[in-house]
């Protein structure tokens, strides 16, 4: 049985080897026939196959490279200056007619900036923006406004303290505050004068505003959470005391602080231009402190309405009771700004 499988593997080895040596017969004469046939054409194919592919490679690198840099391409837009905002919160805080809180002027000062710039960026969308000739116009008209608000001392004092404490100049002060509100007021109504950017006339001030956010890397959620650091406002005393004002109105209604003094619960947004008072106040700001009731004109006021003489019996008791609610209004607030 071993003899047999061993003469049929040595007959299966000479039949394989009969089999390779005509291949290679059949092979080596093909070659002497025709030699260039089997070697050179394949190699141009391949030749032209390499060149092909490098093409194709380089086509779709270059279009990649330009897609990607039309992508990546930074938009060309305004970016405010924190100047601006620094600046804003300040004046708000100190020569707003509602005395907002330090908190509330963080996030009012903010988004005012943010609404002015975006409607900048929208305007140069639609190429219509400020030229050099233009600004430098109401440059001229803004500085000579505050030449002479500089020559009345409360002015020029409160503009000095400003200065050093937000550590800017008066140039600072023109043009990343003054100059920026003038060119908002005055873009604003060219927005709607000669219908910018929409047939009808009509800005989608939100639009520009989330638009502009994304540019800036500001997201709701930041804003958000400056506003929720706003004090919300105390719950009052129930029943009321009785006070020596008129304290029907909500925006009076009161409470105690831990002393047990009266204060207001209004601690972030009290506003005293009401009906019951608004014509006295005026009066006194256009006869005597020459400026609206802020927490820069505080003190004068004060003193104002502890002074008051009239003829007329109702001013004299109005003055009283707004002296009144000055005391009480003063324990409510901060009157001291901290810049950040």
């Amino acid at each position: 049985m071993k003899d047999k499988l061993n003469n049929s593997l040595g007959s299966w080895e000479k039949e394989a080897a009969q089999v390779k040596h005509r291949i290679y017969q059949e092979t080596i004469y093909k070659q002497q026939k025709n030699p260039k046939r089997p070697f050179f054409k394949p190699l141009i194919s391949v030749a032209t196959l390499f060149l092909f592919i490098i093409g194709a490679v380089f086509l779709t690198t270059s279009l990649l490279s330009k897609n990607s840099s039309e992508l990546t391409k930074p938009v060309d837009f305004r970016m405010y200056d924190q100047r601006t905002v620094e600046i804003t919160k300040y004046e708000m805080f100190y020569r707003e007619q509602t005395f907002f809180s330090r908190e509330a002027v963080e996030f009012h000062a903010l988004y005012e900036t943010l609404e002015k710039f975006a409607l900048f960026h929208y305007l140069e969308q639609h190429d219509y923006q400020w030229d050099e000739e233009r600004r430098n116009t109401f440059r001229e008209r803004v500085k000579m406004a505050l030449d002479y608000d500089m020559k009345i001392p409360e002015l020029k004092s409160y503009y000095e303290k400003m200065f050093a404490e937000l550590q800017i100049t008066e140039d600072d002060y023109i043009d990343y505050y003054l100059l920026v509100n003038k060119e908002y007021e005055m873009l604003k109504q060219d927005l709607f004068d000669k219908n910018i950017g929409t047939e009808e006339g009509s800005y989608s001030s939100g639009e520009a505003f989330n638009e502009y956010l994304k540019l800036v890397n500001i997201t709701e959620k930041d804003l958000d959470e400056l506003a929720e650091r706003i004090p919300e406002r105390l719950e009052p005393m129930d029943p009321q005391p009785d006070l020596p004002f008129n304290n029907e109105e909500f925006e009076f209604y009161v409470t105690t602080n831990e002393k047990g003094e009266y204060i207001f619960v209004h601690v972030s947004d009290f506003n005293l231009i009401t009906p019951t008072y608004y014509s006295l106040i005026f009066e006194i700001e256009r006869d005597i402190v020459k400026e609206p009731l802020t927490r820069h004109s505080f003190k004068r006021y004060q003193e104002v309405f502890r002074t008051y003489q009239s003829d007329d019996a109702e001013k004299v008791k109005l003055a009283k009771e707004l002296e009144a609610i000055l005391e009480i209004l003063e324990r409510s607030i901060e009157m001291e700004y901290e810049p950040s």
